[in-house]
């Protein structure tokens, strides 16, 4: 048995991560994200926490408690 190629492999991971991301922001459950990539609720856990380690997702609740910028007046 030959392992994958890592550039393929890292390739892969990133469009699984984009997929669950696109997902998620647009309001689907762990449930639900799990059930349309065909994996666990774990793992959906899991890609959408490296999306975040990676920059690909912001943190939860990184907007809230934020002030909104105001206009020069």
């Amino acid at each position: 048995m030959i392992a994958e190629p890592r550039p393929a492999f890292l390739s892969r991971a990133a469009a699984r991560r984009a997929q669950a991301v696109q997902l998620r922001t647009s309001g689907a459950s762990y449930a639900e994200i799990a059930e349309a990539m065909g994996c666990s609720t774990g793992t959906v856990g899991r890609l959408l926490h490296d999306a975040r380690r990676y920059g690909e997702m912001p943190e939860p609740g990184a907007d809230e408690g934020q002030p909104e910028e105001q206009a020069a007046s």
